[in-house]
């Protein structure tokens, strides 16, 4: 083979490698532009200038600039005016000291401008990568509008739990205690940690039969609501009636994980209702007393009026010297005494009552002064 024959077949031969080597890099190319645009978060990429070079089609979408306008713009275009200056002098002592940031960790709080001014915050995660350019930044920017919403959520809902009146109890599937409120350890007198650990039983008062729990049980287990009151018993002795709700919570399964119980004391409402059930018992005792006294008085003077007749009868028909004058007199004035007091018993309706826990009570003031 002669020279030239040899420096043709080499020639070939480097073409050839240069053509795979090639259509690796287009391949490597392809990946990358594959990854870049598939990747779940937006990714910013600049130069040592902080000038952008590529963006993903999610980054397009998140600050809402299609990637032709941004290309060659200062990434700052990307950070609310009153970060900028700062934003600056941060990026450039990361180029000069590059190191990797990761999201979650290492990564930073970060809030993006889109281009219709509005503002967001984000988690951003920087990588620095070496090229026959020099180092580019790696930027990748996650939107954490939803997180912060849903934080702050669970930051108002865990105050409300905190504040509210009624006691608050989680536990898990096998009702073991794992957090109670403030308002539990108020009415209790057990405290958070005397009660974590334990179950609730710790507040039984052992008034209620076997048979209510049962139905209790068997409620939350199906995972329905149970409600219903509850007599407890406070860490001091002292008993008390609880308006309890039950709620099972449940996994994406559907498999119950805890039970989460709220529960409003209503001791003062229910002693009030006892109070008020025995003042209608002793209301009606003594309106059937009364209206008994009402029929006697009725009897008592249909009884004396004939007697009172009789005797004016005699007074008529005797002699006044005749000692059955004085007689008749004496029943006179007797029967006359006597329907004093029951006209005094019958007047009793006439005279203005006062209400004192749901029961009349008479006016004995007014009374006393027709004595």
């Amino acid at each position: 083979m002669t020279d030239a024959e040899k420096s043709k077949e080499q020639l070939l031969e480097e073409m050839k490698t240069l053509r795979e080597r090639m259509g690796r890099m287009e391949r490597a190319e392809t990946k990358f532009w594959a990854l870049l645009e598939s990747a779940p978060d937006a990714i910013v990429i600049i130069d040592g200038d902080r000038r952008i070079s590529l963006v993903n089609a999610q980054a397009e979408t998140l600050f809402g600039y299609p990637r032709q306008e941004l290309a060659g713009q200062p990434i700052e275009v990307l950070v609310p005016e009153r970060f900028r200056e700062t934003h600056a002098d941060h990026c450039a002592r990361y180029i000069s000291k590059p190191i990797i940031r990761p999201m979650g960790g290492g990564g930073s709080d970060f809030s993006g401008r889109r281009k219709d001014g509005s503002e967001f915050p984000a988690e951003i995660s920087l990588s620095p990568m070496n090229t026959e350019e020099g180092v580019l930044v790696v930027s990748i920017i996650r939107d954490t509008t939803r997180r912060k919403q849903a934080e702050a959520e669970r930051r108002k809902l865990a105050g409300a739990i905190e504040q509210t009146d009624d006691s608050v109890v989680i536990t898990d599937r096998e009702g073991v205690i794992e957090y109670v409120n403030p308002a539990f350890e108020r009415k209790t007198g057990y405290t958070r940690e005397e009660a974590i650990g334990k179950t609730p039983r710790i507040v039984k008062s052992g008034l209620q039969g076997a048979d209510f729990y049962v139905q209790l049980w068997a409620t939350v287990l199906q995972g329905e609501v149970f409600r219903g009151m509850l007599i407890n018993k406070r860490k001091n002795g002292e008993l008390y009636y609880e308006e309890k709700t039950i709620t099972p919570l449940k996994d994406d399964k559907g498999v119950i994980t805890h039970y989460v119980s709220t529960g409003k004391d209503v001791t003062k409402r229910i002693k009030m209702e006892k109070n008020l059930e025995e003042v209608r018992v002793e209301k009606e005792r003594l309106e059937a007393i009364r209206a008994l006294s009402m029929t006697y008085a009725h009897n008592i003077l249909n009884a004396i009026t004939p007697v009172k007749s009789y005797a004016e009868r005699i007074l008529k028909i005797t002699d006044p010297s005749d000692p059955r004058q004085k007689w008749a007199e004496s029943i006179i004035d007797g029967t006359a005494d006597v329907v004093k007091i029951v006209r005094r018993l019958e007047e009793i309706d006439t005279f203005s009552v006062t209400e004192l826990g749901g029961m009349k009570m008479l006016d004995l003031d007014r009374l006393k002064k027709r004595e």
